[in-house]
């Protein structure tokens, strides 16, 4: 989700959801919205949530490898700028609904992402172990501050799937790992949600068009990443260029499978385009890695 985009959500569920002057209370006494049906059912407020919050999430794993990858062989300055970018954009979403919280809940991922920074700087010296304490005691608390937030959360499940951005650190070339951690950041997205979407009467948050929806952005905000980090490994080739590309042949595969739920005919006819699209991606991306 780019940082415009989930300014607009903000905006969105402020309106939609808060209401201009009204209080926690009177937002907790609404009665839960009757379910959106069919198109409508994918714009909603839960599924525009659900959908920002996976973005977010899923991109943070990526974002949590790109900064272990860049201290492994240089300055890792602009993938921490883009870090601290998602956290800002996480606290507008969450404080778009519970305004007195955005500032804490900032203050709480950064800590986290200075400790993320640290850790990937040890990682590089062939340490870490008093950093990875330390980032994972951080994000325990990002995990009460959510659950002070939103009563009905579950924080030691939340406080362990915020774990995937350690899990991404650890495994940040081996793309079997970091996928897990986007599949279990997505995981973090949805359980945000319908804990908000209760408290808040947004609607339901099972519906298979939110679950879509969700589903396909994040596989393709995974496409974008791992495809940036193809064409960094093809400037600089090494082991793990190889296991880049068969990542993005899964996510292809992935989404040709969700695509197939819907539309049974067209998976074989995407896969290969998709296929074909990544080929021309390759090619591009190594002709441009030595300077063509």
């Amino acid at each position: 989700m780019t940082r415009a985009a989930a300014a607009a959500l903000a905006v969105l569920l402020v309106v939609g959801v808060s209401g201009c002057g009204r209080d926690d209370a009177a937002v907790r006494a609404r009665p839960t919205a009757s379910p959106a049906i069919g198109a409508a059912a994918a714009v909603s407020p839960v599924a525009e949530l659900q959908t920002g919050l996976t973005e977010l999430l899923v991109e943070r794993v990526h974002v949590a490898a790109a900064v272990t990858r860049a201290a492994a062989t240089g300055d890792p300055e602009p993938e921490l700028a883009a870090l601290d970018g998602i956290s800002v954009a996480l606290a507008d979403v969450i404080g778009a609904t519970y305004s007195a919280a955005r500032e804490p809940l900032l203050a709480a991922l950064r800590d986290s992402d200075q400790l993320l920074a640290a850790h990937a700087v040890e990682l590089a010296r062939g340490g870490g172990r008093e950093e990875r304490a330390a980032l994972a005691a951080a994000q325990g608390e990002v995990a009460r501050m959510l659950r002070r937030v939103v009563p009905t959360l579950d924080e030691e499940e939340v406080a362990r799937r915020l774990g995937a951005d350690l899990d991404a650190q650890l495994t940040a070339t081996a793309y079997d790992g970091l996928r897990q951690a986007g599949r279990d950041a997505a995981e973090t997205a949805r359980l945000l949600t319908a804990a908000i979407a209760a408290d808040r009467g947004l609607g339901p948050a099972t519906g298979e068009a939110v679950r879509w929806r969700a589903d396909a952005s994040g596989l393709l905000t995974e496409h974008v990443a791992l495809l940036a980090a193809f064409a960094t490994e093809l400037r600089d080739p090494g082991p793990g260029s190889v296991g880049a590309r068969d990542a993005l042949d899964a996510n292809a595969d992935e989404l040709a499978s969700l695509l197939g739920e819907r539309y049974p005919g067209l998976a074989g006819s995407f896969a290969r385009t998709w296929t074909a699209h990544l080929d021309r991606l390759e090619t591009y991306a190594a002709a441009r890695a030595v300077g063509r």
